[in-house]
């Protein structure tokens, strides 16, 4: 069976794991998390034109058809959990355990596997929300790919993007041994994606730029290719996470 799909894209620390789970409270929702973050879309750039979307197609189709199935702590284990149309309580609750056992077991046992005891014939009305930090700059090919699935961007300001993510940093929260402002592949791909080459710096230029101004410039460059290749699709949105904070429950009904 083949469901709609939700994708909910946005630069790390964002604030789009808070939205997502504004997402998985709906309770005709099935939530994956990160599912793209284990490297299963690596045959494609991080910032993917759009021309090459076709080449790609295969890889997308494939992983958002294992979506519903996919059961690693990472993507089916996020906490907290909501009770859902295709799941009894007492399902509700053997998957709370299993994803708890899964993150007690973690530092032994490699990815066991949380179950989600699912109804599958209740499942027809459901909707699975890919929330990812991995792929906004894949974003324009997926839809391109996927045309039943729609799309909302998370901007969150920079400044407030900047901030988080060289807390994370200082405070050893994120698993990569490589500073998100000194990861030049990624700025390689960005800037061989970017549409305004003019006016960008070159590779060696951003070396000699302060880890603040080398953020920014991700930010900026990422964000640009996501919208940029979006702009003209209908079943793409953006929402600015200050806005949601402002209004929680008017954009929540607003996004729903």
């Amino acid at each position: 069976m083949k469901h709609r799909l939700m994708l909910l894209f946005g630069m790390p620390r964002s604030g789009t794991t808070w939205i997502a789970k504004i997402f998985d409270s709906h309770p005709d929702t099935l939530y994956r998390h990160e599912p793209d973050s284990g490297g299963a879309l690596r045959p494609m750039p991080l910032a993917t034109r759009l021309c090459t979307a076709n080449q790609f197609a295969p890889i997308i189709s494939k992983f958002i058809a294992e979506l519903p199935g996919l059961n690693t702590p990472r993507a089916a284990g996020s906490l907290p959990m909501f009770p859902k149309s295709y799941q009894s309580s007492a399902r509700l609750l053997m998957k709370r355990f299993t994803a708890l056992a899964a993150k007690a077991s973690e530092s032994f046992v490699r990815e066991l596997p949380v179950l989600d005891l699912i109804d599958h014939s209740k499942m027809r009305q459901v909707v699975v929300v890919w929330k990812s930090i991995e792929s906004l700059g894949r974003l324009g090919a997926i839809l391109r790919v996927e045309p039943g699935s729609r799309a909302v961007i998370i901007l969150r300001h920079p400044c407030g993007y900047i901030a988080s993510v060289l807390n994370g940093e200082r405070n050893k929260q994120f698993s990569s041994s490589i500073a998100s402002s000194a990861d030049y592949p990624v700025f390689h791909q960005l800037l061989q994606c970017s549409s305004n080459s003019k006016r960008n710096p070159k590779l060696h230029d951003l070396n000699k730029l302060s880890p603040v101004e080398r953020l920014a410039w991700r930010w900026v460059l990422l964000n640009e290719i996501a919208l940029e290749q979006t702009e003209t699709c209908e079943r793409s949105m953006f929402v600015r996470y200050e806005d949601i904070c402002a209004r929680p429950v008017c954009e929540a009904r607003n996004l729903l």
